[in-house]
């Protein structure tokens, strides 16, 4: 069986993208031939990889306060550095928000090695602080190109285009809340290929065709239709399982609860982590993974982007951290039961998880 990398987006994106990033659109639109995909891009390191955050020293107990990074920054982000600071030609940034100092001075030093930096950012947040409106005039005072888009829609991608060859995407923003307060992805590939410009087909031709299993670990499940396309995967025999963070349970809109009420497996993340993937599992063989929320807004009307692979090395990473995430719940809810006699943190069918 052949394998796939697609990068998808809604309307809005192919047109954002291309009017800004015109030239990396082209390169992806055009294809990986065979040749490109074996071929690793000069003096680049191995542009296959994905990093999950947190990394393993921030991984927090419940109650745990996060605290700043001060001093040794966290390995994936080195990791992340380590790309940028390979770039030779160009770095065309579309994030949804920029705070966190090690990367952005990476673009910084980027600019001085003379490289064509181009930066997306969403108007509203980097307006209204976060300490993103300070970060996008250092940048801009070092001469950085950052463009604050504004519609009535968010600008919502997490992505970097790599000297127009390599892509770092995923559910990361660049803050230190995503570093060491998230659970959150970058992927970073040279195999990715734009196919199709609207992201609903390939979703719903996913999800409407699982024979086995789906497993999603989502941090928030607000869209209608993906929620009628799970409860019709259940009433046709899928095992369907999902993680969900705490807080968004009762975001408006959460078809959490009416998937509750079919039986389906829902266990939420209740500890200092968001739990603020956007993954989803088809089968364990295919995966898909983005910067979008699982919300009608996030599938057809904000900026966003998603990837979808059916390569076995890259699906086991995620089947591995559905399985970690799910396993530390389970275990909190468990010791929960037992030194407090609460609930835990499972929101599911009585009999899933044994007194």
């Amino acid at each position: 069986m052949s394998h796939f990398w697609y990068i998808l987006g809604t309307w809005a994106t192919y047109e954002f993208v291309r009017y800004f990033m015109k030239s990396a659109l082209k390169l992806m639109i055009s294809g990986t031939s065979e040749k490109q995909d074996t071929e690793e891009p000069n003096n680049l390191p191995n542009a296959s990889e994905i990093l999950f955050f947190p990394d393993q020293k921030f991984v927090l107990g419940f109650g745990d306060r996060i605290q700043p990074d001060d001093g040794e920054p966290s390995q994936n982000v080195v990791r992340m550095v380590e790309y940028l600071n390979k770039a030779e030609s160009t770095l065309d940034v579309c994030m949804y928000i920029l705070t966190h100092r090690n990367l952005c001075n990476a673009l910084i030093e980027a600019s001085y090695r003379g490289l064509k930096i181009r930066c997306i950012v969403d108007k509203k947040v980097a307006s209204e602080g976060y300490g993103a409106g300070e970060m996008v005039g250092n940048l801009r005072r070092k001469g950085i190109a950052v463009r604050c888009f504004e519609t009535t829609f968010l600008m919502h991608h997490k992505f970097v285009v790599i000297d127009k060859k390599i892509v770092m995407m995923g559910s990361f923003n660049w803050t230190m809340q995503a570093v060491c307060g998230n659970n959150d992805v970058v992927l970073i590939s040279n195999h990715a290929d734009i196919v199709n410009p609207f992201v609903e087909e390939f979703l719903w031709s996913c999800l409407n065709d699982a024979t086995c299993s789906i497993d999603a670990c989502l941090f928030v499940l607000a869209s209608s239709e993906v929620g009628e396309a799970l409860m019709r995967a259940s009433a046709r025999g899928v095992a369907v399982s999902i993680l969900i963070d705490r807080e968004m349970m009762s975001y408006q809109g959460s078809q959490a609860h009416n998937l509750l009420k079919l039986g389906i497996r829902i266990m939420s993340l209740a500890t200092p982590l968001l739990l603020h993937h956007k993954f989803i599992i088809i089968d364990n063989r295919i995966v898909i993974d983005g910067s979008f929320n699982w919300t009608t807004k996030g599938l057809a009307g904000n900026f966003e982007n998603a990837i979808a692979t059916n390569d076995p090395n890259t699906v086991c990473l995620f089947v591995q951290q559905f399985q970690r995430i799910k396993r530390h719940i389970i275990d909190d809810c468990l010791h929960a039961r037992k030194v407090h006699k609460g609930e835990g943190n499972v929101m599911t069918t009585e009999d899933f998880i044994p007194e």
